[in-house]
């Protein structure tokens, strides 16, 4: 691949991150199903489904991006995204037509999942600039947190007029990302397999697993380090609402939040060689979530917002160490077992987040995730000492 070449492909896969992402229902949808008669435990229980069905599709959906185009999987997957918006404006209070919204938004991220970064790898592969992969992969966060960002603060002062709009306003980006994928040159595979049909990926994706210690140690990093995080964001906009912040500020908060995040991931590609991190960073976001979690109150937010400022560099460096230690054979199917791996394994913990928060009030959850991540904090540092 050309300079001009790659340099064209870059354009397209961050503009295709930003679209992707820039979704106005982000900030309010559990605002939305609970302000249309459903109980936390109901809205818990489509955050499940919406991880269950992540899982179910995650590895079959990889296997496929090894075996077909990933430019076009790259392109029918907004368009299937999109369609959860339409089912949640077309629901008034359905939990059916809600759960079969984040099935087709599962469904459409689980096609992305592994696909970005197999087609970013290549890419970067053909045109002799690997050692570039964590910076690119940076910005691309960066452009889907942006996304996020101003689609918080959109949606947050869309919602105060009509929560409805900012539904149907999420239809129109996903569309436009569609196109810019399709618009895509797909680069040639790296280390791709002799034998490419489909069942063959999940067989040399259960032998890297399996042969590479340094691949599980990802696997359970993404899960523990990174992905509880990322499950009580789910909740962010009930606590915030819960210790007395106006709808319109939660849109502001949810960009504030990405906006920590956009700065955190351009440290990713010079902190990766900083091995001390991996403990030290999620020991010091336990202690915030405990505290965010004991002290529920507006005090606590700025604690909370810089939880997401020191997971975010993390997030590069782990996706990094974990691309360069694949075979590469079946890349999108290996990347793709992370995300059932965090299905399975995350499932009961987020339950025990619904649970807790439910009996003992939303802090609870937040405490309960906050130490579990010291004692993950603990386990790294002793596996990095011996």
């Amino acid at each position: 691949m050309s300079p001009p070449e790659l340099k064209s492909f870059l354009t397209k896969y961050y503009a295709y991150a930003f679209c992707y992402d820039l979704i106005f229902a982000y900030p309010v949808y559990a605002i939305l199903f609970r302000s249309h008669g459903l109980s936390l435990l109901q809205v818990s229980f489509l955050m499940i489904w919406w991880s269950v069905c992540a899982g179910a599709f995650e590895v079959p959906s990889g296997a496929l991006a090894d075996t077909f185009s990933r430019r076009k999987l790259l392109t029918v997957a907004p368009l299937i995204k999109s369609l959860c918006f339409v089912l949640w404006h077309l629901a008034d209070g359905s939990f059916f037509l809600y759960a079969a919204g984040f099935t087709m938004w599962s469904f459409g991220s689980s096609l992305v999942s592994g696909t970005q970064e197999a087609i970013l790898y290549d890419s970067l592969t053909a045109a002799n600039r690997l050692n570039e992969y964590e910076k690119a992969r940076g910005r691309q966060r960066q452009c889907h947190r942006a996304a996020c960002t101003i689609a918080c603060m959109a949606g947050g002062m869309i919602a105060q007029y009509e929560i409805g709009l900012a539904l149907r306003l999420s239809v129109l980006p996903p569309l436009i990302g569609a196109a810019t994928a399709w618009s895509m040159v797909e680069p040639p595979r790296s280390g791709a397999a002799h034998d490419t049909r489909y069942c063959t990926h999940f067989k040399n994706a259960w032998r890297d697993i399996k042969s590479n210690p340094v691949l599980r140690y990802t696997f359970i990093y993404v899960l523990l380090g990174i992905g509880l995080l990322a499950e009580s964001e789910e909740y962010n906009g009930l606590y915030w609402e819960s210790v007395g912040t106006p709808l319109c500020a939660v849109g502001f908060l949810f960009a504030l939040e990405g906006v920590v995040e956009v700065l955190g991931f351009s440290f990713g590609d010079r902190l990766k060689n900083y091995r001390r991190l991996d403990h030290i960073v999620p020991f010091l976001v336990g202690l915030l979530m405990l505290g965010v979690g004991a002290f529920p109150s507006r005090a606590m937010i700025p604690a909370m917002l810089l939880c997401y400022a020191l997971v975010a560099p993390m997030e590069v460096v782990i996706d990094g160490r974990m691309q360069r230690c694949m075979s590469g054979e079946s890349r999108a199917t290996t990347t793709s077992f992370v995300g059932l791996f965090c299905t399975v394994v995350g499932l009961p913990l987020s339950l025990l987040f619904g649970y807790l928060s439910k009996t003992h009030g939303l802090g609870a959850g937040y405490m309960f995730f906050g130490v579990v991540m010291l004692a993950f904090s603990v386990w790294v540092a002793r596996r990095s000492s011996s």
